[in-house]
């Protein structure tokens, strides 16, 4: 009973560590590639597109690499998220990775990617009743997202809650939950420490800054007593 409870969890284990994006047929297939201790990469930066059944989804906060792995025969590669640095010219300090469900949390709460110091407006207005309470109202004030899907009350203020969708508003055909972003950002997770097959996957760095001013960006990958370089904008 306990080597079958030992196995149950193991296999569990590896299919929540490996990615479910399918690899490219080769490291040439990528727009990037080089030549390691082991294994031969093909990157793909994909700023923050996420490919998705449905066309490409944005996702704020975040640019996406795309990975190829292709172990050479017999070998096997270890490549823990802290071999991988994201680096350009106008930073202090490279980027490491960010796991998916933080990226998961971004998309679903947008007020965390634009931070609270991003540029608005606020006024206020009002008077002080009989019992000295405030009765004013602000005008501009950033509106707090959703706690998490279908909360109920995302907002304070009734006139600024979100309006029922009424049935007939409501798309006939609904994705298929693996079609959702926030799904393939976590199926789709480059996050598998060892491989000994060629596999692909998704690393995600959080950036909240404008894409227009990265320039030089570099990507750094140690893999074994090697390291990869690669130079994924100029």
């Amino acid at each position: 009973m306990k080597r079958l409870i030992a196995f149950v969890a193991l296999a569990l284990s590896t299919v929540l560590s490996a990615s479910e994006l399918a690899v490219r047929e080769s490291p040439q297939a990528y727009p990037h590639t080089c030549a390691a201790d082991g294994a031969k990469l093909g990157v793909d930066y994909l700023r923050r597109s996420l490919p998705t059944p449905r066309g490409m989804q944005h996702i704020p906060g975040v640019l996406i690499v795309e990975l190829g792995v292709f172990p050479k025969p017999g070998r096997t590669v270890t490549l823990p998220s802290a071999n991988f640095e994201l680096d350009s010219k106008r930073w202090d300090h490279p980027l490491t990775p960010a796991v998916p469900e933080l990226v998961v949390a971004q998309l679903l709460h947008g007020e965390w990617a634009r931070g609270s110091n991003y540029p608005h407006a606020e006024a206020s207005a009002g008077t002080v009743d009989e019992y000295g309470r405030n009765r004013g109202v602000i005008f501009g004030r950033p509106r707090r997202e959703p706690r998490f899907p279908g909360d109920p009350n995302p907002d304070s203020d009734p006139e600024r809650r979100p309006e029922t969708p009424s049935v007939a508003n409501i798309p006939s055909e609904q994705p298929h939950p693996d079609e959702l972003p926030e799904r393939i950002l976590t199926l789709h997770a480059l996050t598998a420490d060892e491989l000994d097959q060629p596999a692909g996957g998704y690393v995600y760095f959080l950036y909240q800054g404008k894409l227009t001013k990265l320039r030089e960006l570099t990507l750094s990958v140690q893999v074994g007593d090697s390291a990869c370089r690669l130079r994924i904008r100029d």
